[in-house]
């Protein structure tokens, strides 16, 4: 009863700033400023939202779902092809291979932001959605993840698959895939919340409007002053609270759906 009881606080205690974006969404600029802060908005509006509906291109949920979705399915098939390589073959150089790409855990992102943004630029990928998919596609925790949790399966079922005559590519996607779909959505799960929140990496690459995503296309409205767009003076604080609201709903979404999968793919596959 104690540790729920905490648990609850601890969500409450989460929960208090997602609420206050919300609510001060919700109002005009003396509502926002308003000392000391309500808990509930004097005067609700739905202004700001209003606002963004001039503004938001249905290119840009196009672009945000594609990239989500394609970053999802390509990162996934690297992970889980890997993961089972690393988990069940014996090759030359096997350690130091996967040690090779486990330093890449290691590395932030930010220090090779530069050489992947020439390399890119070498290959033109640059300000395609494609490029932007294929550039977040290997993750060495995905491959990490992936390999410890294949490593649960029981070596009889790919040994019986062997036998029966299953080549390595249908063991992967007819019983090691179906027995692991735990691991598999959260890894799609974090490689699509990854893809969608990456804004530096996305307003490097994608330079046109028109390839734009939800994060890009919102943050720059209301950054004013890269697109034009003099109504956003009038209440910046409110608009950039609304527009973080509506950036939160696909990953709200995304999360939701996938959450069930989370406690599942804390333990192994199955036990032989």
């Amino acid at each position: 009863m104690i540790n729920k009881t905490i648990l609850v606080l601890l969500a409450i205690v989460m929960l208090i700033p997602l609420y206050f974006l919300a609510t001060k969404s919700l109002t005009d600029m003396a509502g926002v400023m308003i000392m000391p802060p309500t808990i509930l908005p004097a005067r609700p509006s739905l202004d700001n939202y209003a606002f963004f509906l001039k503004y938001i291109k249905a290119s840009w949920i196009y672009n945000t779902v594609i990239i989500a979705v394609g970053t999802a399915l390509t990162s996934v098939t690297v992970a889980t092809a890997a993961g089972y390589a690393f988990a069940f073959f014996k090759f030359p150089l096997k350690k130091v291979i996967w040690l090779l790409l486990l330093s890449g855990i290691m590395i932030p992102r930010l220090s090779v932001m530069i050489p992947r943004f020439v390399v890119m630029r070498k290959l033109l990928l640059l300000d395609t959605l494609y490029g932007l998919i294929l550039s977040q596609t290997l993750s060495p925790s995905g491959m990490y993840l992936a390999r410890a949790y294949f490593q649960t399966v029981p070596g009889s079922f790919l040994d019986a698959a062997r036998i029966d005559g299953a080549s390595e590519i249908q063991i992967l996607s007819k019983i090691i895939i179906p027995i692991s779909k735990p691991i598999v959505t959260c890894l799609a799960l974090f490689a699509s919340v990854g893809a969608l929140g990456n804004y530096v990496w996305q307003s490097l690459v994608l330079q046109r409007r028109e390839n734009a995503t939800m994060l890009l296309g919102l943050l720059r409205t209301v950054a004013l002053d890269q697109w034009g767009n003099p109504e956003m003076t009038l209440n910046p604080l409110g608009r950039k609270f609304a527009s973080s609201m509506i950036l939160i709903v696909p990953l709200l979404t995304i999360f939701f759906v996938a959450s069930r999968y989370f406690t599942s793919s804390l333990g192994g596959a199955i036990k032989e």
